[in-house]
């Protein structure tokens, strides 16, 4: 069991971070590291915010390593395409068929049915 000390400052972080970060992922850490300064049962937290328990002890480890600017920290990897180093042969490409799938302009030679029916009369 992890024990960690919070102080009121942190608490304070904790509680305004949970709703102002712009990222959802570290409002949900805020808010499980947040329910464990309260004392909530680890299995608790894990139920309410929908984590594992390997995922609740990687938020407190990173609170206890770097307190509140550490749980701000996102490492978030993305796998890498396989085209990006086609990327601009394939942008040329696509940008040089643009043209042929623009919608054509509708032809003005056409009357109006205001103009047709003010001719008949």
């Amino acid at each position: 069991m992890l024990k960690l000390e919070y102080s009121r400052e942190a608490v304070e972080a904790l509680r305004y971070w949970r709703f102002h970060h712009p990222h959802p992922l570290v409002q949900l850490k805020m808010e499980g590291v947040l329910l464990h300064s309260q004392g909530v049962l680890n299995e608790q937290i894990q139920h309410i915010c929908g984590i594992s328990k390997a995922t609740l002890y990687r938020y407190l480890h990173a609170y206890q390593e770097g307190g509140v600017e550490r749980l701000k920290e996102l490492h978030l990897h993305r796998q890498e395409s396989a085209l990006v180093h086609q990327r601009t042969t394939l942008e040329e490409h696509f940008r040089t068929r643009w043209d042929r799938f623009q919608p054509k302009p509708i032809p003005k030679h056409r009357k109006s049915s205001k103009q047709r029916n003010s001719s008949r009369a």
